[in-house]
C-alpha cells in the first residue's frame, strides 16, 4: 500500500500504521535503503507477540555491483565491538529494521516516537521507547542480513530532533537468538574446548568485544592448547597478531578448537544515554581503505539502466538456495506454508525518485526497493510517500529499476480514507 503524508513521517506514524493497518502480520519496518535477501528465512514464521528483531546494515555481497556496476562498501554496524567492527567499538548501537509481530504491546508509548526515522540514533532511541513499553529487542544480524545501498550523500535530518532522549544498544547474539529457527549449525559454547582448557581472556582482548558506551559482555574465555597457560604474554601476541591480520584472532566453533576465542553472545541490552559517549581510545587495527571508501555515483548509461532492470529481477541466490539452506538449519523440508511472510514498511521522499531530476541516492532507493519487493519472504510492500502518488511511484520502478515484477506488492491507500 503507498499511504500519501505531507510531512515526512515520524516513526510514530509507522508504528501506529503498523497497529491499525498490519495487525497479525510479522511487519518489516526498514530504511529504503536496506536490502534484505533470503536469511529472513530464518526467523520464525510464527514470531512471538511483545518481540522484536534488530537488524544492523553490513556491505552488500555482489548485487550492488550487479546492478549498478561498481561496489558500495561501507562500514559494517553488525559487529560486538572493535573485534569484527573494522576499529569501531559501537557495536550494536545502531541498526536499519525492526521486525515483529504488530500490534505492539499496549503499554508502548507511541507518542514518544514523535522523531524522524532518518534522525541520527533515531533507532536507538525508539528501541528505548520499545524496550521501556516490555518489547524484548533481539539483534540476530551475524544470521540475518540487511544491506546497506548508500554510497550518495548522506540524508540524516537534524540531530537536534532527538536532544537528551535515551537510546539503547542491542548485542548481536550467537548463543540464544529468540526469534530465529533454533538449529543453525552452532555448536553449544558449553561443548567447546574438548581437547583444551578455559583461560580468562585479558583485559586488551575482552576490551576488542565492548560497547564504548554500555558495559555489557563479549568473551570472557578462551580456549588454550593442553599443554599451554596462555598467560598475559601470549595473549599480548594475539592481539598483536589482530592488530597486524583481523582473521588471526578466530571464534571457536568446533569441539576439537583451540587457541580460539569462546564466544556467547547472549544479545544483552544496554541503557545509554549521548552525554556518555566518548572518543575511543582502543586500539586499532591495520587500516583497510576498501571498508572506508564510499564513492558517489555518476549517471548510468542507457545500457547500464537496461542492465539493471535484468539483475534485479534476477532471483537473489540466497533465495533460490533457501530450501537446502533451511534443510540444514531445521532438519525439515520446508514448504511454502511453512516459510515466513512479512510485510516490508518504509517511506520515500518522492522529489528524489521522480525522473528527470532522481538523485543518486533516489537511483539507490528505486533499486532497494525493488530488490526488496522481489523478496520471497515479503508478502507485500507498504510505503508511506512524502509527495507523489503510488502511481507515479510504480511507474519510475517499472521504467527504471526493473520493478514489473513486484509492482503487484504495491497497493495504493487515499491519505483520506
Amino acid at each position: 500500500h503507498c499511504k500519501s503524508v505531507s510531512e515526512p513521517p515520524l516513526y510514530k506514524d509507522f508504528f501506529e500504521y503498523a497497529q491499525q493497518e498490519l495487525s497479525s502480520r510479522i511487519v518489516i519496518l526498514g530504511n529504503t535503503d536496506a536490502v534484505f535477501d533470503g536469511t529472513l528465512g530464518l526467523i520464525q514464521r510464527d514470531l512471538s507477540p511483545g518481540l522484536a528483531l534488530v537488524l544492523p546494515v553490513q556491505t552488500d555481497k555482489g548485487r550492488y555491483r550487479s546492478i549498478f556496476g561498481r561496489d558500495c562498501v561501507v562500514p559494517t554496524r553488525c559487529s560486538w565491538g572493535a573485534y569484527d567492527g573494522y576499529g569501531w567499538d559501537s557495536g550494536g548501537s545502531s541498526w536499519d529494521a525492526f521486525i515483529w509481530r504488530s500490534p505492539l504491546p499496549q503499554a508502548v508509548n507511541l507518542t514518544a516516537l514523535s522523531f524522524p526515522m532518518n534522525a541520527n540514533q533515531a533507532n536507538q532511541a525508539a528501541g528505548a521507547v520499545l524496550h521501556d513499553g516490555g518489547v524484548k529487542l533481539v539483534n540476530p544480524c551475524k544470521f540475518v542480513n540487511a544491506f546497506h545501498w548508500h554510497c550518495s550523500p548522506k540524508m540524516h535530518a537534524p540531530i537536534d530532533s532527538l536532544h537528551n532522549l535515551k537510546l539503547v544498544g542491542v548485542q548481536p547474539c550467537w548463543q540464544n537468538c529468540t526469534g530465529l529457527l533454533s538449529e543453525r549449525g552452532l555448536i553449544p559454547v558449553t561443548d567447546m574446548c574438548a581437547d583444551g582448557h578455559r583461560v580468562p581472556v585479558s583485559a586488551e582482548l575482552s576490551r576488542l568485544f565492548k560497547h564504548r558506551a554500555v558495559d555489557w559482555e563479549g568473551v570472557r574465555d578462551m580456549c588454550c592448547p593442553q599443554n599451554e597457560k596462555c598467560n598475559g604474554q601470549w595473549q599480548q601476541s594475539m592481539f598483536q597478531a589482530w592488530q597486524r591480520s583481523p582473521t588471526s584472532l578466530r571464534l571457536c566453533s568446533l569441539r576439537t578448537d583451540v587457541n580460539c576465542l569462546l564466544m556467547e553472545g547472549k544479545g544483552i541490552v544496554g541503557r545509554w544515554v549521548p552525554s556518555r559517549l566518548w572518543e575511543s581510545d582502543l586500539p586499532q587495527r591495520s587500516s583497510r581503505s576498501h571498508l572506508t571508501t564510499q564513492a558517489n555515483l555518476t549517471q548510468q548509461s542507457p545500457t547500464r539502466a537496461s542492465q539493471r532492470k535484468t539483475n534485479l529481477t534476477q532471483q537473489d541466490p540466497t533465495q533460490a538456495s533457501q530450501t537446502k539452506a533451511n534443510t540444514q538449519d531445521t532438519g525439515e523440508h520446508p514448504s511454502p506454508a511453512s516459510m515466513l511472510r512479512a510485510t516490508y514498511l518504509t517511506s520515500i521522499l518522492f522529489r528524489v525518485v521522480e525522473s528527470p531530476n532522481r538523485s543518486a541516492h533516489g537511483e539507490e532507493m528505486l533499486a532497494a526497493l525493488s530488490a526488496n519487493s522481489h523478496n520471497l519472504h515479503i508478502e507485500e510492500v507498504h510505503v508511506l510517500m512524502e509527495g507523489g502518488s503510488c502511481d507515479l511511484l510504480k511507474a519510475e520502478m517499472s521504467a527504471n529499476v526493473g520493478g514489473e515484477g513486484a509492482l503487484g506488492k504495491l497497493h495504493c491507500k487515499s491519505v483520506s480514507e
